[in-house]
């Protein structure tokens, strides 16, 4: 088993962990801690991914699928622990979760497969995403939620222009510019 694989399904080991802290009522901080963990793997499994050759199409995939997985343990912990806190911004998260949804079925009805651009936006949303929740979790607090959602509505936008400009499906699609550099590539004078 490669080290990116295993960073990969230590993130998915621990959202069952999440999830189970959460129900015994373990402090916020705690689930902080494996929020940590899970954001650090997931950041090094793509690191270790390209720099030892094995990012693969297959892994790239993976890896978003366990994305998915953890960060929804992630929100189960956040909504167990800090429900009132939360309630407020349940229209922000019901909407980057139903785009979300919608960014996956665009991607199935077009190409057979499930987006996997890791885009930049995709990674500043998830950034601001950990950072949003390191905050419900240590301090309390979910203010930074709706400009963590804000940025993924974008992101979630951004790759629906990426699903539709792409001419096959591809995996690790920085941004639009580059969905637009490959459409080109492929097919010229298709813009």
């Amino acid at each position: 088993m490669s080290v990116a694989l295993a960073l990969t399904l230590l993130r998915l080991a621990l959202a069952p962990v999440v999830v189970i802290a959460a129900l015994a009522r373990v402090p916020g901080w705690v689930i902080g801690g494996l929020l940590l963990a899970g954001f650090l793997s997931d950041v090094l499994d793509g690191v270790v991914a390209r720099r030892t050759g094995r990012a693969t199409p297959a892994l790239r995939r993976l890896d978003s699928s366990v994305d998915t997985v953890f960060y929804l343990a992630i929100a189960a912990a956040g909504w167990l622990l800090f429900r009132e806190e939360l309630r407020p911004t349940l229209p922000w998260i019901a909407a980057v979760i139903g785009t979300e949804l919608l960014t996956n079925a665009v991607s199935w009805l077009r190409f057979r497969r499930e987006a996997s651009y890791h885009s930049f936006s995709a990674k500043l949303f998830g950034l601001s995403l950990f950072l949003a929740l390191l905050v419900l979790f240590v301090v309390g607090t979910g203010a930074l939620i709706v400009p963590a959602t804000v940025i993924g509505l974008v992101s979630h936008a951004e790759n629906l222009a990426i699903t539709a400009l792409l001419p096959e499906w591809r995996h690790d699609v920085r941004s639009i510019f580059t969905a637009l550099r490959i459409r080109r590539s492929i097919a010229p004078g298709s813009l």
